[in-house]
């Protein structure tokens, strides 16, 4: 968690006000549509800390929506 929270602040540059989801998704976007190699570093660290209910969830979402898109 640490990890990730390092890369963040080191990442972030536009913040939204009261929408901590809308900057790390921001964020996000912008190192992977940069090829910026820390959008691995930070999945990595996402995948990491959640769940296995939250990855029940993403798979589900991937197997679903996204399969052979």
């Amino acid at each position: 968690m640490a990890k990730l929270v390092m890369l963040l602040q080191e990442a972030m540059m536009t913040m939204y006000k009261d929408d901590k989801s809308l900057t790390v998704f921001t964020e996000l976007c912008g190192l992977y549509e940069s090829n910026d190699a820390n959008f691995y570093d930070m999945l990595d660290a996402i995948v990491n800390i959640l769940d296995d209910e939250q990855l029940n969830q993403i798979e589900d979402i991937i197997t679903n929506q996204y399969q052979g898109a």
